[in-house]
């Protein structure tokens, strides 16, 4: 089988996502050529050793934003939202597939919302396969971008083996975040943004009325203004530890095995990849009960929320087997198999190329 050649954007790489790297190495299995990474412009489409039988599209908001909020950033903006809509035109006419995985619905904390939702919609109309995570994501981007008979449903990879092994023990690495033993820790990992409620995640967990939990937030803040939220929302429990800094690759498996459950307080889980980081590392979390989340895993893995309901879904969590907690996240992670998303991914390549060519 002729290997497809594919231009993706990001390309893997030090800057891109774990998500990528993870996603085309299982692509290298099954006869998909990456090629060099390229700037998206229509001068993609040339005919060429460089030329693309599919070109990937990831968030859409990163590759029409500009740093910077005055006139001139608005300017670059708007040129590169141009250059992307004058892009998709000339490659679907020049018979290059596209393809567009959705990894949000919006853009989180959008500089520029007209614009940037512009774009996601000129994305949907070009593309040729529209990528979602789960059954609850195809529904959702079918209401805002329509385009339904489009959408494929390919789940997110685990992340198993991705971050380095432990260079300590559990009681080692609890003691040095001052986790007394015998206590539940609760873990709220990675960059603190607004859509992900961290003060409210604090403010349900200080409702908590005993002393044997704690609570852990890791990850750099986002902006002044929420970390300042979340500094205020701590401020006087001594059972809330705040690391609000860049958390480098070796301390995320030491963070998640000092932790007995992680908290995922978004009002919607729409795509699976924060959630799947935690059961890869063997951690159980409390997730919305509006989202994806129920479709990747079941309890006890996972204990759901709705709205209003965080308090008694972490006091919940905290009478549950660790163990068995622990040994159905793994299973929940391992079933996101990257070979199978591998492969069917590489048949929705081929698939976008044969129609974009007119023989699909």
């Amino acid at each position: 089988m002729t290997a497809v050649r594919v231009a993706s954007f990001p390309a893997p790489g030090e800057d891109a996502p774990p998500y990528i790297d993870l996603l085309h190495g299982a692509l290298a299995r099954h006869d998909v050529a990456l090629l060099p990474p390229a700037r998206l412009s229509p001068a993609l489409a040339r005919s060429g050793p460089g030329h693309p039988d599919v070109v990937h599209l990831h968030w859409i908001e990163y590759l029409v934003r500009a740093d910077g909020d005055g006139p001139q950033a608005t300017v670059r903006a708007t040129a590169r939202a141009a250059r992307l809509m004058a892009a998709l035109a000339t490659l679907r006419r020049r018979g290059v597939g596209v393809v567009w995985t959705v990894h949000n619905l919006r853009a989180h904390e959008a500089r520029r919302p007209r614009l940037e939702a512009a774009a996601m919609h000129a994305t949907a109309r070009g593309a040729h396969r529209i990528v979602v995570h789960s059954r609850h994501a195809r529904e959702r981007v079918a209401a805002v971008y329509g385009q339904r008979d489009k959408l494929e449903v390919v789940p997110h990879g685990h992340f198993i083996g991705r971050y380095p092994e432990p260079r300590r023990s559990r009681d080692e690495l609890r003691a040095a975040l001052g986790v007394s033993p015998g206590t539940f820790a609760f873990l709220v990992f990675g960059q603190v943004r607004r859509y992900k409620r961290v003060p409210e995640t604090i403010a349900a967990f200080r409702a908590l009325p005993r002393d044997d939990v704690a609570l852990i937030v890791a990850g750099s803040a986002w902006d002044a203004q929420e970390r300042a939220a979340v500094e205020r929302a701590a401020a006087g429990d001594p059972r809330v530890t705040l690391r609000l800094g860049f958390v480098p690759d070796e301390d995320v498996a030491e963070l998640h095995l000092a932790a007995d459950a992680t908290v995922l307080a978004y009002r919607e889980l729409f795509s699976s990849g924060a959630l799947l980081l935690a059961l890869s590392l063997g951690v159980p979390a409390v997730v919305p009960a509006y989202g994806s989340a129920l479709e990747t895993a079941a309890p006890p893995a996972v204990q759901a929320f709705a709205e209003g309901g965080l308090t008694e879904a972490l006091d919940t969590m905290t009478h549950g087997d660790r163990e068995r907690g622990r040994a159905a996240a793994l299973a929940a992670a391992r079933a996101a198999d990257w070979d199978a998303i591998g492969t069917r991914t590489a048949d929705l390549y081929r698939a976008a190329a044969d129609e974009a060519t007119g023989g699909g």
